[in-house]
Formats: structure tokens, sequence, C-alpha cells
């Protein structure tokens, strides 16, 4: 198709000739077309009408142009390792090199809000090290705002980071003190090192923990940069220091009465206090304590009985049931008091042949034989006494105890057969 467009007769666009292949061009007067304009004699179509025009869009050396929007139509979240198609570009002008937007060569972007700035290279937050110093270039930073009543936001608000009037990070947690832990709140944590860093003014530091998890802690007296120690002194009574640095601590030993804990009490004169009420010992060889019918053993210790002599048998107590120590004679040996509370009494006609005076018994404590007779009565401590066998001789109307608590048979006879013996037995 070709021809002009005109309208009323002028010239509006001349169309590209079908002959010669060349493009014709715009009037400079009156771009508008309507129902009387035509192309070639052919009437336009006026506005709403359905007939379609044929126009053909060529490039500046005349040539058609046929396909438009080449390369590929990717969707947001797809990928691609070679795209194609056109790709965003950005101009460094500091080496005028002509780099494509991707993650290892970011387009550079200034943001302009007073003086925030953003420029490239771009260091991520955070690489900055612990420990390293603070550095202020190209590294993004967070604005802060100070306000003396907190603020209080909505579901989708925007709002700053909240700091004190010092400029330090408000972060409150939403468990109050006291309450079961739950949710997600912000919790510290520390690392252990057993070489303890030595940082330099303005480096950042870990939390340094021991390696059962405790907090290194240091002190440091007030208003001073000098550190708190501790010291220790093994004398009583010494002044406690004037020093700031010196850490005093006082230690106060504590007894548990069954219900409560008690401080250990005593004075200056006699020291500790202590209350025996019970000692329950142990009953091995070397224990004080040796367990009821145990068999003795050479080495076995013990606690040293010690007596007092007492000679003349006085009394070592005040009254009736009160204790006493206990008393030996000359040589050391426990004086003794045996009593009795039976006595039997038992008379034995003189005899020319030997009879039993007291026969044996070990429930005896003592025993006398009185010779009521005219006659020696000859008394044996043992059987069958005679003139020639026998213990002591017992004149006529003569008394005899019986010593050394002897507890056998006690046997006599008389010169002839005259009287009694009169014999009594303490039991």
């Amino acid at each position: 198709m070709s021809g002009n467009i005109t309208r009323n007769n002028r010239e509006i666009l001349n169309a590209r000739s079908t002959i010669t292949g060349q493009p014709e061009y715009l009037s400079s007067t009156n771009h508008v077309l309507n129902s009387s304009a035509t192309i070639a004699g052919t009437a336009l179509p006026v506005a709403g009408a359905t007939t379609a025009v044929s126009v053909a869009i060529v490039d500046s050396s005349g040539n058609q142009i046929s396909s438009f929007g080449g390369g590929t139509q990717y969707t947001s979240g797809d990928t691609d390792a070679t795209p194609i198609g056109t790709v965003a570009m950005w101009h460094n002008t500091g080496n005028d090199s002509i780099n494509a937007v991707s993650d290892t060569s970011p387009l550079p972007v200034t943001v302009d809000s007073g003086n925030v700035s953003i420029g490239a290279p771009v260091t991520v937050i955070g690489s900055i090290a612990s420990g390293d110093p603070d550095s202020d270039t190209y590294v993004v930073k967070i604005g802060t705002q100070y306000n003396a009543t907190q603020p209080t936001f909505t579901d989708g608000d925007r709002g700053e980071l909240q700091i004190d009037s010092r400029g330090g990070l408000k972060i409150v947690g939403d468990i109050a003190a006291g309450a079961t832990d739950s949710g997600n709140p912000v919790k510290v944590g520390g690392v252990y090192t057993t070489t303890k860093p030595t940082l330099t003014n303005n480096q950042r530091s870990n939390l340094v923990l021991d390696s059962r998890g405790n907090t290194n802690v240091a002190l440091f007296g007030q208003d001073t940069g000098q550190s708190i120690v501790g010291y220790a002194d093994n004398a009583d009574g010494v002044t406690v220091t004037s020093l700031q640095r010196a850490l005093a601590s006082v230690n106060r030993n504590t007894i548990f009465n069954g219900t409560s804990w008690d401080r250990q009490m005593g004075d200056v004169t006699n020291g500790t206090d202590v209350d025996v009420t019970r000692v329950i010992p142990g009953t091995t060889a070397t224990a004080l304590g040796k367990a009821e019918d145990a068999a003795h053993t050479t080495g076995d210790t013990g606690v040293f009985i010690l007596g007092v002599r007492n000679d003349n048998a006085s009394t070592t107590f005040g009254a009736d049931g009160d204790y006493s120590p206990v008393s030996v004679d000359l040589k050391g040996r426990v004086s003794v008091r045996q009593t009795a509370p039976t006595g039997t009494l038992a008379n034995v006609a003189s005899s020319a042949t030997s009879v039993t005076i007291l026969a044996a018994n070990s429930a005896r404590v003592a025993s006398t034989v009185y010779n009521d007779s005219t006659q020696v009565l000859y008394l044996k401590f043992g059987a069958t006494a005679s003139v020639t066998s026998f213990t002591v001789p017992l004149a006529a109307a003569t008394y005899y105890e019986v010593p050394g608590g002897y507890t056998g048979i006690i046997d006599g006879i008389w010169a002839s057969a005259n009287g009694n013996a009169r014999v009594t037995e303490l039991t």
C-alpha cells in the first residue's frame, strides 16, 4: 500500500512507497486525522470503526523492523546462570569500567536523607571483628532516638530504635522479673578462653567465661582505675586495711540446730564454745571405744583411767549419788568394799574325825567360825582336815573370820569331841 494521507487536499503523511520502499515524512501542518483523511484516494475509517490499516515501522536505514522485545522474559524468583535479554549496567567513575549489576558488583546507591550515605564498596554490617578498632568507612550504621517517655506503637507502625540519655540501646524483654521463662527473650552469651584478651581503647570484646560457664568479673574502686584485689592474713585481730584496692572478707561458721542455722559462738579467752551432748566412739583397734565382749588384741588403743591415792579411805564426794574419782591404796590397788545383805547361821557338832564346817558356795562374800568347845578346833580350807593337815587351829572359845573372800569347802576336826562350831555365812 502506498500513497499520501491527506486532509482537505493538504498532505499530512506520505506512506512508504511500495515501489521505491523509501519512507516518506510527516507534514509540518495539521497532525490530526479525521473522517475526510485519505490514503491514495481511499478514505480512512472514522473513530470506532473496525477496519484495519496496515503500517510498516522501519529503522534509520529504511529496513522494516519485524520483531520486538528480544531475549527471555522472566518471572520473579526465576534462576538463570546465563540470562538473555537486557541486563542493568552501572558506570564506575573511578576507572570508567562498565559493570553488570550482580551480588559481587552491586549497584551503587546514594540515599540522601540528611547525612546518610552508602558508597562503594559497601561493607556488610558485622564485618568488624570482635577486638578490632571501629571504622566509619562504608559501614552501615543504624540510627536511634532518645525519648524520655517510651513511645507506644501499634501493629504495623514504623519506629526508631530507642536509647537512653547516655546513648545506650534500650533492650527490654517481654518476660517480667520472677516470671517463668517463655518465648524467645534476648539472652547473653559468652566465650571461654584460657588466655585472657588484652584490649585497647574502643575495641569490642566478647563476654569472658571460665571453664564452668561462670562470668569472669574484675572489681574496680569507685571513680578509680584501680582493680580491687583480695588479701588474706592468718593472724587474729588484724586491722582491716584502708586501701581501696583491698577487698576484705569476713567468714562466719554456722551450725545447724535441727531447725535453723546459728552462728558459732565463742570469746577471746576460751575460743569457740562447744557443748558435747553425745559421743559415739568407734570400736576398731585404733578407736577409743571397744565393743562389748570383744577380745583384747596387743596394740589396741583406748582411754587411760587414772585413780586417786586415798590411804585413809576418806570421802571424795559430797553426797550420795555424786560422781567420784577411783580411790587406790599406796600401791595403786583399787579399794573395793564388799557388802552382803544375807547371813546364814549353822551349828556343827564337834567330832574327833574330819567333818564339813562350811560347804563350797560361789555366792559367799564372807564367813566366820566360833569354836564353842573346850577342845582345839583344826580348820582346813579344803577337804579332810586332821591334826597334821589344817589351815588354822582355833582354841576353845575363839572367833575366826575367813579371809580373802574364800568360797571353797572348809573342813574341821577337834582334839576330842566336845561342844559345837558356830558358823555364819554372808551372801
